[in-house]
């Protein structure tokens, strides 16, 4: 099997970077729509449709990028504190502590760190 690897050299007038504003990275994604990039925006929704009645199980977000843009995103709430309530009082392998970030089922924990956005993991 034979691999080739080539390099590009393009020379720009002095300047030329400068005036082109930076897609990445920056404190956002620039945004796109999924056909402007090739892809089907009826896959997507369908796959969005059973993300949303919860075919996958318990899924936070779904985001798509594409050639340096986001073209889909999706946030699927979910009620940690009633769907583990009654693990997180049951001592077992994820919770060795009823209470804090040593009990994944303790929902001020995981999967969400105290109401934020930042998502822990076991």
């Amino acid at each position: 099997m034979i691999f080739r690897v080539g390099w590009l050299m393009i020379l720009l007038p002095a300047g030329a970077i400068a005036a082109t504003p930076a897609s990445w990275p920056t404190h956002g994604w620039p945004q796109a729509t999924p056909s402007s990039v090739g892809l089907d925006e009826k896959t997507l929704l369908a796959f969005d449709a059973d993300l949303a009645a919860g075919k996958y199980s318990l899924v936070d977000s779904f985001q798509v990028f594409r050639c340096g843009k986001e073209v889909f995103e999706r946030k699927y709430s979910h009620d940690y504190g009633q769907i583990y309530g009654k693990e997180a009082h049951e001592r077992g392998p994820l919770n060795a502590r009823l209470t804090g970030r040593y009990n994944y089922f303790d929902p001020k924990w995981h999967p969400y760190y105290h109401g934020t956005d930042l998502h822990s993991s076991p």
